[in-house]
């Protein structure tokens, strides 16, 4: 045995083992259910705007409720997001406590190779940053449906 290994106990190993492995199934669960939501509310938001075309008597009033539930559905997404983020967070440092106690180094490894280029969870996918974005682009397209209506 090498390290901090020497000082812990078989039980106590076994209890951080358990809970690093439980770490990391929170972790993918959290992913897993961001993404999910996204790929259901995403289709949905932009679906309204495809929808609103689809409507033979339309009116300013149907328009702007359908904008309204179309930019509220993104921006549920973006704040389940957020929130599952920061649990996220709250987990890999747990992880990275128990890797340093019991000797491990897989997602300290990655981080460590990662911290040069990436501060903050959000630069991790540049994707997510896009997509935060794009709620101004979905809510231009419908300012735009709104004045070709009128």
């Amino acid at each position: 045995m090498a390290g901090n290994e020497v000082s812990i106990s078989k039980e106590r190993r076994e209890v951080l083992l358990q809970e690093y492995v439980q770490g990391n199934m929170m972790v993918r669960h959290n992913v897993k259910t961001c993404w999910t939501i996204f790929a259901i509310f995403f289709p949905l938001s932009f679906g309204l705007l495809g929808l609103s075309y689809t409507i033979r008597e339309v009116t300013v009033g149907s328009l702007i409720i359908l904008a309204a539930a179309s930019i509220a559905l993104y921006l549920v997404w973006i704040l389940v997001d957020r929130r599952f983020t920061w649990y996220t967070r709250i987990h890999f440092k747990r992880i990275h406590e128990i890797e340093a106690i019991l000797n491990m180094r897989l997602h300290r490894e990655i981080d460590y190779r990662d911290k040069g280029r990436v501060q903050d969870p959000d630069r991790a996918l540049p994707i997510r940053r896009f997509l935060y974005k794009s709620v101004i682009v979905l809510l231009i397209l419908w300012i735009l449906r709104i004045a070709i209506f009128s």
